[in-house]
């Protein structure tokens, strides 16, 4: 069938008959028309032709083609049950498009939608046994002081002061982390995962270091409670049997090894679930009391400190690893 706006010719046979189909433009009334009459030799008969469309008639017709070519559309004209069937001459083609046409619409999953938030780090109470005072300072029985305070001067830490009846150094809540020519020193609300460790040095003999410990930690557990959180205690201390500078964890109550500060804590914090991060600093040959005793209780010499100091890193891990939960006692 031709279209009927579409004048054909064949040679030596005048004007071919065109029809016009139902529906078309052609039926508008108004429309006028240009009459041909055409015969052959059977039959006789007239046919209309519409004159040429206008630019506002084509665009009028584009519109209503494209309707119909996309009868889904919510805003179309045409009825619900006329859109939502095919087209008789809708090539496959285009239906298969419209069956693949992605969908625009997110919908997140019941599961995400309903996940708890993230879990926060456990703030840590940080205990480090040695013997108070000038005359034991450095020395490899007070290894733990040393290596907190060295940890303490690299991080964002207020100054030692006494509270929970030790010297406690607490995170700073404000950092001045860079300088600007105009504005001065600026502050950074940065958190790190230290940030919740409260460092905590013991002032009483190392023989008799657990009573304050266990006064440390209530009152440390209290505050922390009444913000809602889950403290732990950690207790960071020498160990005569390891190499020196072995970083290891051991769940409180574990064997104190000959330790008498770690013998005064279990006796004083029974029921309380505490980890221990251990240091070594190595042994003499000989396992006589007196030159054992007088091993421990000497200075540190430069190999020892710079040994000591390589385990800050490591101790400071064993730490964060508690914090997160992931080693157990």
């Amino acid at each position: 069938m031709v279209n009927t706006h579409t004048r054909a010719h064949v040679a030596g046979s005048g004007p071919v008959p065109i029809r016009s189909s139902p529906g078309s433009i052609l039926e508008d009334p108004d429309a006028s028309a240009e009459k041909f009459t055409a015969t052959d030799e059977h039959d006789e008969f007239t046919i209309e032709v519409a004159p040429p469309l206008s630019r506002r008639e084509k665009r009028k017709l584009k519109k209503q083609r494209d309707l119909i070519d996309s009868p889904a559309q919510s805003n179309s004209p045409i009825s619900t049950a006329s859109s939502n069937a095919t087209p008789p001459n809708d090539p496959p083609k285009n239906r298969t498009l419209n069956r693949t046409q992605p969908s625009t619409s997110i919908s997140i999953p019941r599961s995400l939608s309903t996940m708890p938030p993230p879990a926060l780090n456990h703030p840590l109470l940080v205990c480090s046994l040695g013997n108070p005072g000038p005359a034991y300072k450095n020395t490899l029985h007070s290894t733990g002081h040393y290596l907190l305070t060295y940890l303490h001067a690299r991080k964002p830490y207020n100054s030692f002061k006494l509270e929970l009846s030790g010297l406690t150094a607490r995170p700073k809540s404000e950092r001045f982390d860079s300088f600007h020519i105009i504005k001065g020193f600026q502050k950074s609300s940065d958190v790190e995962p230290e940030d919740n460790f409260v460092f905590w040095q013991s002032q009483t003999l190392m023989n008799v270091c657990g009573r304050s410990v266990r006064k440390a930690w209530d009152k440390y557990r209290r505050e922390m409670e009444g913000q809602g959180r889950e403290p732990r205690l950690v207790v960071l201390h020498d160990e005569l049997e390891s190499p020196l500078g072995e970083v290891k964890t051991r769940d409180g109550s574990s064997s104190a090894r000959g330790h008498n500060g770690v013998k005064s804590c279990q006796e004083h914090l029974q029921g309380v679930k505490f980890w221990r991060v251990t240091v070594g600093i190595g042994r003499p040959e000989s396992r006589d009391s007196k030159v054992v005793a007088e091993y421990v209780l000497r200075r540190m010499g430069y190999k020892e400190e710079k040994a000591l100091e390589r385990a800050a890193g490591p101790v400071m891990g064993q730490l964060r690893l508690i914090s997160e939960g992931r080693i157990k006692v």
